[in-house]
């Protein structure tokens, strides 16, 4: 049994505005696979950054998350 009913797969379809996916190589809370299956769902613009030997809540503690969030922001 899912823990939320959201379906974020169908809803990924639908967005086309700009995303950035920036996921953990080694995330314990949400598979890589789950988060690539959205992000190839997505309608809109998108960017995938993986920071790899990372785990979920380390992320935003490595220089690649910011780096990442950077660029991202500067396409704009």
């Amino acid at each position: 049994m899912e823990r939320h009913r959201f379906d974020a797969h169908g809803d990924a379809g639908r967005n086309r505005m700009p995303l950035l996916v920036i996921v953990a190589g080694s995330d314990t809370i949400i598979p890589v696979e789950r988060s690539r299956a959205l992000y190839d769902a997505w309608a809109g613009p998108k960017r995938w950054c993986a920071v790899p030997h990372t785990d979920h809540n380390a992320l935003g503690a490595t220089a690649d998350f910011w780096e990442g969030v950077t660029r991202f922001l500067a396409q704009f």
